[in-house]
């Protein structure tokens, strides 16, 4: 039986033999290892044979993280709506939105709205322009039940915010529904009454 000092001076001297030629395989493999001691540094490294007692234990590889946005992507708008009876025109009408279109004359109107809106008719001056203004927006007093006009000037107002109205126009203009004080996408549905001719 050999004995442990034995062993060990076997084990020292393969290890000292082992060296030059563990750096000349992992050279012949297309690895350029140059340094001394435990600082090494290696290139273009095509397969490594080369053992963890070579290679500082200080350098650290960089670390990936890969990010995923798991946050749920929602098109689709919680909308108010309507049943669509026999309207003539139904459209969204989105928050913060006001919106005119032409008014026919000596008609009658249903306007139906998911949420409460504003309704109201102005001439057919220069008011359209300045709706899209801030200082459009009506503002309502509840101790005289009714709206106080900003820089428009309606010729007709709903005297409160709505889903459902009836009206009548007489002389050209423009219906306007303001969708500013209960902000929500809503479905809106005009429905024009022509007088019997």
């Amino acid at each position: 039986m050999s004995s442990p000092r034995n062993l060990f001076f076997v084990l020292l001297v393969f290890a000292i033999i082992a060296t030059p030629a563990l750096a000349d395989s992992a050279q012949g493999n297309g690895a350029e290892v140059s340094g001394t001691g435990n600082n090494v540094v290696q290139t273009n490294v095509v397969h490594t044979d080369i053992d963890k007692q070579f290679i500082k234990e200080d350098i650290v590889a960089p670390t990936y993280i890969n990010i995923v946005n798991e946050a749920p992507v929602d098109g689709v708008p919680s909308v108010a709506m309507l049943g669509v009876g026999d309207a003539d025109t139904t459209f969204m009408l989105y928050p913060n939105e006001v919106i005119s279109f032409p008014a026919k004359d000596d008609t009658t109107y249903i306007v139906k709205s998911g949420t409460p809106i504003a309704v109201y008719v102005i001439g057919p001056g220069n008011d359209r322009l300045l709706l899209d203004s801030s200082e459009s927006k009506l503002e309502y007093d509840p101790i005289y039940h009714k709206f106080r006009h900003g820089i428009v000037s309606p010729i007709w107002t709903w005297p409160q915010f709505t889903t459902k109205c009836t009206f009548a126009t007489s002389g050209a203009g423009y219906i306007v529904l303001d969708n500013r004080y209960f902000p929500d996408y809503t479905m809106v549905e005009v429905i024009p009454i022509r007088p019997e001719e």
